[in-house]
């Protein structure tokens, strides 16, 4: 991918993210400012295999309820020309994942 422009290097990056949302550094920054992170690493399986992942996770209050936050660390990844997904890319990304709704008793 030498030379593609950073627009045509996107098409071809893979962010696996299922119902959550990307992240930039500053976003995330500015989040770890405003709530309370705690991170945790751990193997997940992801669609390109076993992987040694970092979550973050908080509370977030919402009306009178609290939500748990989950966020995963990562770097961006390749589709490769027949359609598998390739190594990591030195692009980092930052996504949210759904976490089921809990009440702060409830949290470790």
């Amino acid at each position: 991918m030498e030379g593609a422009s950073a627009e045509e290097l996107d098409e071809f990056l893979v962010r696996y993210n299922h119902n959550g949302i990307e992240l930039n550094d500053e976003g995330f920054q500015k989040l770890s400012e405003e709530i309370s992170l705690e991170s945790i690493e751990t193997k997940l399986d992801m669609p390109w295999g076993r992987q040694n992942v970092t979550l973050y996770y908080g509370e977030v209050p919402l009306g009178e309820s609290v939500e748990l936050l989950v966020l995963r660390k990562g770097f961006a990844r390749q589709l490769l020309p027949d359609g598998k997904i390739g190594g990591p890319t030195r692009i980092p990304i930052t996504r949210s994942a759904p976490a089921p709704r809990c009440t702060t008793s409830s949290l470790p």
